[in-house]
């Protein structure tokens, strides 16, 4: 586990940065969170966007990433196919 904000504040004044970033969101602040990450920092972004309003949340989705969409809200099956498929991808 890290401290959010110290990670936050590392990234911005490039003490570290990652290659990969998964930002997982189901409403407004998710969005937020990734939305920032994207801004900070050079990381690959994966927005995993789920729940009832999955698909208008992630048309609303306004930077560079790959969008993993499920409306699960309480059987994650969907999403944990998706979610497999991409991992698959990124071990090849």
């Amino acid at each position: 586990m890290v401290n959010l904000d110290k990670t936050l504040e590392d990234i911005i004044e490039k003490r570290v940065d990652f290659d990969m970033c998964f930002a997982f969101m189901h409403n407004d602040s998710g969005m937020t969170f990734a939305t920032t990450m994207s801004a900070i920092s050079q990381a690959k972004m994966y927005s995993i966007v789920f729940g009832k309003n999955a698909e208008a949340l992630a048309e609303a989705i306004e930077f560079d990433c790959v969008k993993i969409v499920a409306k699960d809200i309480h059987n994650p099956t969907r999403l944990k196919n998706k979610l497999d498929k991409v991992m698959e991808e990124l071990v090849k």
